[in-house]
């Protein structure tokens, strides 16, 4: 352990006055006391000094004492706080993107719908039976005759047959054949119609048809004909036409009946409702002005199994000339 300079100091001067009597009893010369003094001026300079350098060694050593307690000094935790460390406040709220309004726009007025095309129609080249369906196996329901129109509804899908208005206006409609008919215009628009289907069975109603006479009833020149039915069903209704061939134009009719069955070859309607199987009946059909004697016409007849032209219907056609 180190002494303090203090008690260093005190100690020097202790031995200092002790030494100074013994010093003076001894009769030194002059030049030896000043030697003597001057010795104990060093030897006092040299503890003094090293008093010095001990103070200096115990400043150093004081300061690396210090500087090492300050190394292993235990570091010192802050006491636990009952109040919790602060969050990071959440960030505000992100405004949603604005929406772009729509400009508001003059509302357009619809354009007007097209006109309706024109109605497609046909005439016929000869004289055409109209059926129920695209083939000669489906009854015939109505005629066309030379010349006159139609309006086309459709076609089959072989474009062999059209599908037109009834020109007599009272089957609705029904198929005449292609090549007895011409479209009066382009075809190429006309859509198909799926035709019915054929008839599994032909049909048991058949009759035959011949012409009989000219006579007048009531004033008026009446063209009769012969019917007999073949078949097993009663006909109940008819519809006859008569045509001049020779010039083409059509006379009288088409004239239908409920009631036009007559018992006698010179029988005026109103006649018979009904026509049984296997009976024979006269229909007859008045006119106007007679064509020129020689003139070769044509009856056509079409009979039905139901009243109104409504059933099974058959067509016959009966040639003649006028007397």
């Amino acid at each position: 352990m180190f002494k303090r300079p203090s008690q260093i100091y005190a100690g020097m001067w202790f031995l200092i006055f002790l030494l100074a009597p013994v010093l003076s009893a001894c009769n030194f010369s002059p030049s030896g006391a000043a030697e003597d003094e001057n010795a104990i001026q060093t030897a006092a300079a040299a503890t003094i000094a090293a008093a010095g350098q001990q103070q200096t060694i115990d400043a150093l050593q004081a300061k690396l004492t210090s500087q090492e307690l300050t190394l292993h000094a235990p570091s010192v935790t802050p006491a636990p706080s009952d109040t919790p460390p602060p969050t990071e406040a959440p960030p505000p709220p992100t405004a949603p993107p604005a929406t772009l309004e729509p400009l508001p726009t003059q509302p357009l007025e619809p354009p007007p719908p097209p006109p309706p095309p024109a109605a497609l129609m046909l005439t016929a080249n000869v004289e055409t039976r109209c059926r129920q369906g695209p083939s000669t196996a489906f009854q015939v329901v109505s005629f066309i005759l030379v010349g006159q129109q139609a309006e086309i509804i459709g076609r089959n899908p072989e474009a062999t047959w059209w599908l037109i208005r009834d020109p007599q206006g009272k089957f609705g409609n029904c198929w005449v054949w292609g090549e007895t008919t011409q479209p009066l215009g382009d075809p190429s628009g006309v859509p198909v119609v799926q035709p019915p289907p054929p008839p599994t069975t032909p049909p048991q109603t058949s009759f035959s048809a011949a012409f009989d006479n000219l006579h007048i009833c009531g004033g008026v020149a009446h063209l009769t004909f012969a019917v007999s039915n073949l078949g097993n069903l009663p006909f109940q209704s008819s519809n006859i036409t008569i045509m001049d061939v020779t010039n083409g134009v059509g006379l009288a009719g088409p004239e239908s009946s409920n009631n036009p069955f007559v018992t006698s070859p010179n029988g005026c309607p109103p006649g018979l409702t009904a026509l049984p199987g296997g009976a024979t009946a006269w229909v007859t059909k008045g006119f106007g002005m007679l064509p020129a004697s020689g003139t070769r016409g044509r009856g056509i007849i079409v009979l039905c199994t139901l009243p109104n032209l409504a059933g099974v219907c058959v067509e016959q056609r009966a040639n003649f000339r006028f007397p």
